[in-house]
């Protein structure tokens, strides 16, 4: 949001988000409406007035079959909640690059990094609460893909 703030007032952006950076596009939109001239949410989660994170990611985790060999994170004590998660390889094979070139999950694999998880989804939905008014009032492109077998296409607009 930083960056979102050093922008002059007559500079306008195009917001692109993928997966769960659909919420923080999210939340540009709703801080900084006037400064996004439209936000592309390519197969992202796109929250609402009406639909929360708390109730996308719901939806996605009783759709999503496994992780696979991905790696949980428990920074805080196994008996709490995970703190991140690291994609399996079997996952980004199977799931997220089953149709790219080998060369492609090797790098992909190469970079992958844990991805930090949301303890307390009350923040998440604060954070990323958007309205009519603001949200709302950005043009949206929605780009799906038929064949992610990560998030079901009907989640992905």
């Amino acid at each position: 949001m930083e960056f979102m703030t050093s922008l002059p007032s007559e500079e306008r952006l195009i917001l692109v988000g993928h997966s769960m950076g659909g919420y923080s596009i999210s939340a540009a939109m709703e801080r900084f409406p006037e400064k996004v001239s439209v936000a592309v949410f390519c197969t992202a989660f796109m929250p609402s007035p009406d639909l929360s994170c708390t109730t996308i990611l719901e939806q996605y985790r009783q759709r999503l079959d496994s992780y696979m060999d991905s790696v949980y994170t428990f920074d805080n004590a196994p008996n709490n909640h995970p703190t991140s998660l690291l994609l399996g390889h079997n996952l980004m094979s199977f799931k997220l690059y089953q149709l790219s070139p080998p060369e492609d999950l090797t790098l992909a694999v190469m970079l992958a990094r844990r991805h930090p998880l949301y303890s307390d989804e009350s923040m998440l939905n604060e954070a990323v609460a958007v309205t009519n008014e603001k949200y709302g009032s950005v043009h949206r492109v929605y780009i799906a893909c038929d064949q992610d077998k990560m998030t079901a296409e009907d989640l992905q607009r």
